[in-house]
């Protein structure tokens, strides 16, 4: 049995960069550590995947014991398909030095052929599913099998849990078959093309740039970016990846490559100049807080949230938010006293109920309440307060978005915990803690079924603390300075 060179992750690399498969091959030792939310959504997906086997139970299970040993589980399915098992789970295929291991493969008797089925956990269908299974079409029919259809399966974002989960509305099987085969040229001639880079005696010589980041960011980033370290327009996220990549070229590396009026949009030069002046830009022109609400506290709130592919409860759909932690840091406005509140709900029917009544417990009457970037907590602050119209709810994120702030110490990043910046004692301990918020909403499936009593909870705590002073810090700024 033929040895393969490529396999269905591989290709895709491939696809998107062939230094990047080239570097995999030949020089894997510089590949970057996989961050851990990264691995937390490989986990998930694969539990999405074996629930989907529910929709075809009682198949074999073609999977090797290891990596290494695929070529165990090529001779597993081979077999398996010629005495006609009616259902395979990642059957393993090897046709023009490339493997492809299918995460459903199903027989229909009648027409004696087989049809395919892909699980993906998103919620919708990319372009890199569709050529993933255009791969899976073209080795498993160069294979010699009868495939007759090959098919996606993915969440349901409209679904809703009532009892029991039921399947067949969890999942949506969308039939790609037509689409596979427009692409079967291409797959071709791409396997051809990757299968000479893997033969190379050293690296392509390809450039950098917004490939790197598309569809995903490539985990050899670090080495074909190593000349670029000091670069910071690379860092600078208020610009896409394409107009970082064209000033690169460009030669414009660094603050003092610039002019204060380099761009022609005003919002753009607002920020550069930021850079150039090493200053906060703030706008004088858009007030933060209304005089209807100013009011004499302030307070500051972060909630953490589990985002379950599979809806856990009833009356939820995949991935909506689950909230599990509230923190709250008020600030007396007229003897600037401040206390910080805490509250964890767990994991179970009724965390929402007592997220809503710690919100209308917190809220009082002439308040500013302030969040970063969750919509959710400001709808929820809306419904739970009883406060009346005398209390005003900001998030700071679309203020900061609008242009009305911005610190050069964020580079444009949306998510705080990526501030280069420490404004307060104690930052680099946040960091530390969580490397940002997709850690800490992922990584919550360890504390489910655990009272977060211990090191979770102190851990969680002080994140929530840490990052209510920095947005604490943030609406100082604006405040003094409007």
């Amino acid at each position: 049995m033929s040895k393969h060179v490529l396999s269905k992750s591989s290709f895709i690399r491939g696809v998107q960069c062939h230094k990047s498969l080239y570097l995999y091959k030949k020089r894997y030792f510089l590949r970057d550590p996989l961050p851990p939310e990264q691995l937390a959504r490989f986990r998930r997906g694969t539990e999405v995947g074996k629930l989907a086997r529910e929709l075809f139970p009682g198949g074999m299970d073609c999977s090797p014991a290891t990596p290494f040993q695929f070529a165990k589980s090529v001779g597993k399915t081979k077999t398996l398909i010629d005495t006609k098992t009616p259902v395979l789970y990642e059957a393993a295929f090897i046709y023009h030095n490339t493997l492809a291991a299918l995460d459903i493969l199903v027989y229909d008797p009648d027409s004696d052929t087989w049809d395919g089925y892909e699980v993906k956990s998103s919620l919708i269908i990319t372009d890199t599913y569709l050529m993933d299974a255009a791969l899976q079409w073209y080795v498993i029919s160069g294979a010699g099998i009868r495939i007759r259809s090959i098919s996606i399966i993915y969440m349901n974002r409209d679904y809703v849990r009532e009892g029991d989960l039921d399947l067949n509305q969890l999942f949506i099987k969308q039939d790609v078959t037509g689409e596979s085969k427009k692409r079967q040229k291409y797959v071709f001639q791409e396997i051809q093309t990757q299968l000479g880079v893997a033969a190379l005696k050293k690296s392509p010589q390809i450039a950098v740039g917004p490939h790197c980041h598309k569809p995903y960011t490539c985990d050899f980033m670090g080495h074909c970016h190593t000349h670029l370290l000091t670069s910071s327009v690379l860092r600078w996220a208020w610009l896409s990846f394409e107009q970082r990549y064209e000033l690169l070229r460009n030669k414009l590396q660094k603050e003092e490559d610039f002019t204060p009026s380099f761009f022609i949009d005003r919002r753009l030069n607002d920020k550069l100049n930021a850079h150039i002046r090493k200053i906060i830009h703030i706008s004088r022109s858009a007030k933060l807080i209304s005089n209807e609400a100013a009011g004499q506290h302030v307070m500051f709130l972060k909630a953490y949230y589990y985002r379950p592919a599979v809806p856990a409860f009833d009356g939820h759909k995949p991935y909506e938010p689950i909230p599990y932690c509230l923190s709250a840091l008020i600030t007396d406005i007229n003897d600037h006293r401040e206390s910080f509140s805490h509250y964890y709900f767990g994991f179970n029917f009724n965390s929402k109920n007592k997220f809503t009544e710690a919100l209308a417990a917190l809220i009082r009457p002439k308040t500013v309440v302030l969040v970063y970037s969750d919509d959710a907590l400001s709808n929820e602050v809306r419904i739970s307060s009883a406060a009346g119209a005398n209390y005003q709810v900001i998030d700071l994120y679309g203020y900061i978005e609008q242009g009305h702030y911005y610190n050069p110490a964020s580079n444009g990043e949306p998510d705080l915990l990526k501030w280069k910046e420490a404004f307060v004692e104690g930052m680099d301990q946040l960091k530390a803690a969580h490397s940002n918020d997709t850690f800490v909403d992922l990584e919550i499936r360890d504390l489910v079924g655990k009272s977060a009593t211990g090191a979770e909870s102190d851990s969680i705590q002080q994140s929530a603390r840490l990052y209510l002073k920095r947005m604490q810090h943030i609406y100082l700024q604006i405040i003094n300075c409007c």
